[in-house]
């Protein structure tokens, strides 16, 4: 994206790409990302404290938690927490 010009202050230009989502994508991205991550995080710890019984380590259930980097909790949930 080239930078515009506005009263001399440069501004960079609006991208084309992202006005191409449809509404039905844009009203599922929004429901994504309004679910609150808490009670993903919490149901999670749950059933891997249910299955684990007293192997259940709530450090090691972070690290894995955390090594899936910075993706969505859903899908945190169905690569590294699926049954």
């Amino acid at each position: 994206m080239v930078a515009r010009s506005v009263n001399g202050r440069l501004l960079p230009r609006r991208c084309t790409r992202c006005s191409s989502i449809g509404s039905s994508q844009a009203s599922l991205i929004s429901a994504i990302m309004k679910e609150e991550p808490a009670p993903i995080i919490n149901r999670l710890r749950e059933q891997e404290r249910t299955r684990l019984g007293n192997k259940f380590d709530l450090r090691e259930f972070h690290d894995k938690l955390l090594s899936a980097g910075s993706i969505s909790l859903p899908l945190v949930e169905k690569r590294h927490f699926a049954q």
